[in-house]
């Protein structure tokens, strides 16, 4: 649901759910400010630390069926203020290209890597693969 807009930021009400800082889940309503230069910034009561994951849902008319929570991470973590609030700073986070794009992708960029075994321990190394027909490589140390 849409609060509030000036010039610059525009202000939703929101649901962040995650962990906080003492591993505690958490679910609060919140607002969101969304100012195009500083980013995505969402007011808390829970303390949370930079760096961690928290999903944030628009909250909207109950009809609407894609409101499905976003996965941010927590970039910037500010103080305290008068209210007991916590201004954090969030950003979408990003799916990860499953390994065998990224090994591809270096590959054909030329980058080789190369891994060392300890000599004493590993004895062999089984390949297997998975559904998915991805290799998993187990080496008993």
């Amino acid at each position: 649901m849409y609060i509030a807009s000036d010039e610059a930021t525009d202000t939703f009400l929101v649901e962040v759910s995650g962990w906080d800082s003492s591993n505690k889940f958490l679910v609060e309503h919140a607002v969101l400010s969304w100012n195009g230069e500083e980013g995505k910034e969402i007011a808390l009561r829970n303390a949370v630390r930079a760096s961690d994951m928290v999903f944030v849902r628009l909250l909207q008319p109950v009809d609407r069926s894609e409101n499905l929570p976003v996965a941010c991470h927590v970039i910037r973590v500010s103080d305290r203020d008068m209210d007991g609030r916590i201004l954090v700073r969030v950003a979408e986070s990003r799916p990860r290209a499953p390994f065998r794009e990224n090994a591809d992708t270096l590959a054909a960029a030329g980058v080789t890597t190369s891994v060392s075994l300890p000599s004493s321990g590993a004895s062999q190394v089984v390949n297997e693969t998975c559904d998915r027909g991805d290799a998993i490589h187990r080496i008993p140390l």
